[in-house]
């Protein structure tokens, strides 16, 4: 690149160029072509051979060779072939970004050791008292507590790599705490911070302020209260406890269930697991007593109990109660199994005796008495195990699977974020945390020492194992091997990863009995997201590493929540925000500048030469995958016929695939049912605005796209209108043959090359399209393929040829045929992909595509909506225009815009011809430039209507310039308008009326109310009914038709 660097800036804009064509003449390759062929090509595309030598190049070769970051040479047999170097991080062409897009190292992850919960922090802790320590301000408190029966034993032992810091734990009331992951230099001060931890845990754990009740003929009649009370007739004691705090504001003492007397107090206390009590209230004589339940101890049963804490949710609907014995059900199930294979059934109920038994390093309790083969415990057992990986033969790891809440919002720790349909998380609160709490403290300590380390000689596919990674170590799942390196998933986090098989060891079975942690979920409502970067990048700012609420959309094949951060005083709706970024990225399509080369899809065609096109970009795939979605939503929406608003889109269905597509109306439903002029019976005109084709629908057969899916309605529209520069020649005009045969150049699978030759002042840009021919790979100018025969087009003025009304339409099931992106639908069956000979052409007797140049009216909101207004031009009640409030800022970018454009006299041209109903620039009387339709023009002078703002004008030829397709995009902004609901007093309104109106209203800001929408007799727009509402006083509304009834001006009028 020696040359390159000494370029001087019209070479260097001379490179820009030459390599823009090039990549473009070898982006529709598939693979490699001669080098040769590339240099036809580019004389092809261009009109002229590659400028190497303008470039300090002797040879095209060594001019090629200069730039191996995108061209590659390869020399086979003596003969030169080019090839596109198509590398991660290249963002111009669409395989590379599908590329980037799969590969998941990159993307962010959080994979902290302890995880952040609520209220874990010490802060706000009652300090050291009296020189006492943490150590005794913490025996002291839980001797309080337990009556002298818990006893506080820390267990401190050095770890880290040098073994330089200290760790310590320590058990309280059935509750691991432990100073880890910080590190502390001396074995007191680990076990002042962990004692300082237990202390504050204790404050979570128990209210203060709340006396300890020790009173048993207090106490136990209470206790029986509650339980009475409860719908479940078996509790856990924790949750009694619980229970029994938020009535009495008193504290049960850790011993209760050591002190009651089962036999005089009607209680029945039960021990299914180690450490943990239930609670019933004992049995009437008359009745049978329930079948004792079993539990597999493992960290989820030895902290369902605890009642979580939530954080505050987005709402005031209160979360459902967790249900706490999910987990106990289960067993009972499991137990049941067992029983069921042991004996016969039983003719009597028959109360069973159980005692607790080890099989295969996992427990639970079984008949008494009875031999239960290990076979028949991990057959019973079956549904607790992570199952085989897929191709695997190995047995599966014993993992449990996770039970997750019966609530509606769940208080989530999200950990790795792939896309917006693969979001990572682990549940937090007690019953979860604390277990995963004591498991990674556990595995710190356990694997810390040598003489714990377990090596793998040999992983196997499928296997739960524990793994070094980052000086921590994690559960992890072997997916695959490659040699000495192995993909793991951390099954506690849910990234993945590449590792040594040097840092894989054995998982002892003490670590098994944790669920693995991991869930995924989608983001609801945003499952269409695909791979934007932009949100993507927003989401893992919001989300990533941070503690929040889910709100549960679906439970179904796959989870999907809503999230929500209430940390902060108003809640953040991160779905929302992430939606709100997608939408800011929807970006409309638009051809290059002159000289410019893009890969396009043709989409239709008229027989007057009117070609649409599409370009396939990241919006376009979010449309297909929205649509997908919308499509199984009409199914469900009853058909009925809808009110046809001219100003909003549809979802139509397309009367030859059956398939739903976006669409914008161009009639009215003939009210009579008999069809008359343009209309059909109960049908609408309809133009697909992403294909550019028209169909007559049935009013049955259309969706407002508002209640399908909102978002649809803010993505532009797709369909690009050009048309080929120099065909027909001059002096002839387009038929329906030319069309047929420009149907038959097209390829079937692939796109076009475009290349945008020239762009008129009042019409659509003109191109030059071109298809390769294989297997030779050669580039083929269509417009030279039509533009030699002059037999396909006719003579202008010449009326024997078919109409230039009628129009050939590639229909959209065709069109999707084409596209990698989507399946192909019900294409077959209308005959459209049987070859394009026998293609079944739709021909329409009316012209279907918007005149060129037209500029298209604003969308309004629906009927009864609020919609802010700004007034800028009043006549009459019955007679004024308003702009949208909020786009004032991008219609005043616009006459910016404009402004530059036209003080530029090198942009100023003579108009030979005008033509009534074209869209220009005017010049007004203030100097400035507004766009403006033409009504009509004689001699010099010209008359029409400022589209922008509503007002009229008569000006001098002079002042009038054609207005360049740059400023066609935003609406035309004046919107006409009427007072709804009054009518003049005295028939018609007076001058006095006028002005008056024109006083309250004029350049003024309203909120108004739509009342109604109608089509306007006098042009193709719509007129809307509005109830104006000056809100300027925030202490009155002040409503304008009122304002004219009480001064005798309008008078109601009646609705029928």
């Amino acid at each position: 690149m020696a040359a390159q660097q000494q370029m001087t800036g019209d070479q260097q804009k001379l490179m820009e160029e030459v390599m823009c064509a090039i990549k473009a003449c070898l982006n529709s390759v598939k693979g490699e072509i001669p080098m040769e062929t590339l240099h036809k090509d580019y004389r092809e595309l261009e009109g002229k051979p590659i400028p190497y030598r303008e470039l300090h190049h002797a040879t095209l070769a060594s001019f090629l060779q200069s730039v191996p970051e995108v061209i590659q040479l390869r020399n086979r047999g003596g003969q030169l072939f080019a090839s596109l170097v198509r590398k991660a991080g290249a963002a111009d062409h669409i395989g590379q970004m599908v590329d980037r897009q799969k590969t998941t190292k990159k993307q962010p992850k959080v994979r902290q050791r302890v995880p952040p919960r609520f209220n874990n922090s010490v802060k706000g802790s009652e300090g050291q008292p009296g020189g006492k320590t943490y150590k005794q301000l913490l025996e002291e408190r839980v001797k309080e507590l337990s009556n002298d029966d818990e006893v506080v034993v820390f267990r401190t032992i050095p770890w880290g790599k040098k073994k330089q810091f200290w760790l310590s734990t320590v058990t309280i009331f059935n509750r691991k705490v432990s100073s880890f992951p910080e590190e502390k230099e001396k074995p007191e001060d680990a076990e002042e911070l962990v004692a300082k931890n237990a202390l504050e845990l204790l404050r979570q754990m128990n209210k203060p302020d709340l006396p300890v009740q020790k009173n048993m003929d207090i106490s136990v009649p209470r206790v029986k209260e509650l339980l009475a009370e409860q719908n479940s007739d078996i509790l856990w004691w924790v949750h009694v406890r619980e229970l029994y705090q938020n009535r009495y504001q008193e504290i049960l003492p850790e011993n209760w269930i050591k002190s009651v007397d089962q036999n005089k107090s009607g209680i029945r206390l039960e021990n299914p697991c180690q450490d943990r009590w239930t609670v019933r209230l004992a049995q009437q004589k008359n009745e049978s007593r329930p079948p004792r339940t079993t539990s597999v101890p493992n960290y989820l049963d030895q902290h369902l109990c605890a009642k979580p804490q939530p954080l505050r949710q987005p709402s005031a609907e209160a979360s459902q109660v967790y249900d706490e014995f999910r987990q106990h059900i289960v067993n009972e199930q499991l137990q049941q199994q067992l029983v069921q294979q042991q004996q016969p059934p039983l003719q009597q109920p028959q109360e069973l005796q159980y005692e607790k038994k080890e099989f295969n390093e996992r427990r639970l309790f079984v008949p008494k008495g009875k031999e239960v083969s290990c076979t028949e415990v991990m057959t019973a057992l079956g549904n607790l195990h992570v199952g085989k990986a897929e191709g695997s033969q190995q047995e599966p790891s014993q993992i449990p699977p996770l039970e997750l809440p019966n609530s509606n919002y769940w208080d989530i720790y999200v950990t790795y974020i792939q896309d917006f349909n693969n979001i990572k998380f682990r549940l937090i609160g007690d019953q979860y945390s604390n277990a995963y709490d004591d498991l990674v403290t556990d595995m710190e300590l356990y694997y810390m020492e040598e003489k714990n380390l377990s090596p793998v000689s040999e992983t196997i596919v499928g296997k739960v194992y524990a793994a070094s990674y980052d000086e921590s170590w994690f559960r992890v799942q072997v997916l695959s091997i490659n040699g000495d390196q192995v993909t793991v998933l951390f099954i506690d986090h849910g990234d993945e990863e590449q590792l040594s098989v040097s840092l894989i060891h054995n998982l002892h079975k003490n670590f098994c009995n944790l669920p693995a942690q991991s869930v995924s979920c989608a983001l609801a409502g945003l499952e269409y997201g695909g791979k934007d970067q932009s949100a993507l990048n927003l989401l893992q700012t919001l989300a990533l590493g941070q503690t929040l609420v889910g709100q549960v959309v679906s439970r179904q094949d796959n989870i999907s929540l809503i999230l929500f951060n209430t940390a902060t005083e108003e809640d953040i709706n991160i779905n929302e925000k992430v939606s709100q970024q997608l939408d800011l990225n929807f970006v409309e399509p638009t051809l290059p500048q002159v000289g410019g080369v893009a890969e396009v899809y043709v989409m239709h065609v008229t027989s007057s030469g009117d070609i649409y096109v599409q370009i396939e970009t990241e919006t376009f795939k979010l449309l297909e995958n929205l649509l997908e979605m919308a499509r199984s939503r009409t199914e469900e929406m009853l058909g009925e016929d809808v009110k046809i608003d001219p100003t909003r889109l549809y979802l139509a269905q397309f009367s030859e695939d059956g398939q739903w597509y976006r669409a914008a109306p161009r009639s009215s439903v003939d009210p009579d049912g008999k069809g008359k002029g343009l209309l059909l019976p109960n049908k609408v005109l309809m133009w697909f605005v992403d294909f550019g084709n028209s169909d007559r629908v049935p009013s049955a057969s259309l969706r407002p796209l508002e209640g399908v899916n909102e978002r649809l309605t803010k993505i532009p529209h797709q369909a690009l209108l050009c048309r080929l520069h120099n065909v027909p020649s001059a002096g002839l005009e387009w038929t329906e043959r030319a069309c047929h045969r420009l149907m038959e150049l097209l390829p079937e699978d692939s796109p076009l090359l475009l290349k945008v030759q020239a762009v008129k002042s009042n019409g659509p840009p003109l191109v030059e399209l071109f298809k390769r021919l294989q297997p030779q790979n050669e580039l083929v100018s269509i417009n030279a393929t039509l533009g030699i025969d002059n037999s396909l087009f006719r003579n202008d003025g010449d009326s024997n040829n078919n109409s230039v009304n009628k129009e050939v339409v590639l229909s959209p099931s065709r069109t999707r045929s084409r596209r990698s992106s989507t399946n192909s639908q019900t294409s077959s069956s209308s005959g459209l992909n049987s070859g394009p000979s026998s293609m079944n052409s739709y021909y329409d007797s009316t012209p279907t595509s918007p005149r060129p140049g037209a500029l298209i009216p604003m969308e309004v909101p629906r009927v009864g909506e609020y919609f802010d207004v700004y007034v800028t031009y009043a006549a009459s009640p019955s007679n004024f225009a308003v702009q949208s409030w909020k786009m004032t800022k991008k219609l005043s970018a616009l006459m910016s815009k404009m402004h530059v454009y036209y003080n530029n006299a090198n942009n100023l041209q003579t108009l030979d011809e005008l033509q009534a109903g074209g869209f220009y620039a005017v010049k007004h009387s203030d100097d400035s430039w507004y766009r403006a339709q033409v009504s009509m023009h004689q001699g010099d002078i010209v008359s029409g209507l400022f589209v922008d703002y509503g007002d009229c004008f008569i000006v001098t030829r002079d002042n009038v310039q054609p207005l360049p397709t740059a400023f066609h995009a935003l609406p035309y902004q004046a919107i006409k308008a009427k007072i709804s609901g009054i009518s003049a007093a005295n028939l018609d309104w007076t001058p006095e009326d006028c002005c008056r109106f024109q006083e309250l209203v004029e350049y003024r800001e309203f909120v108004s109310i739509v009342a109604n929408i109608e089509s306007a007799n006098d042009s193709d727009g719509y007129v809307i009914s509005l109830r104006l509402i000056n809100t300027s006083d925030p202490k009155l509304d002040v409503y304008i038709d009122q304002i004219l009834v009480d001064e005798g001006r309008a008078v109601r009028q009646h609705v029928q």
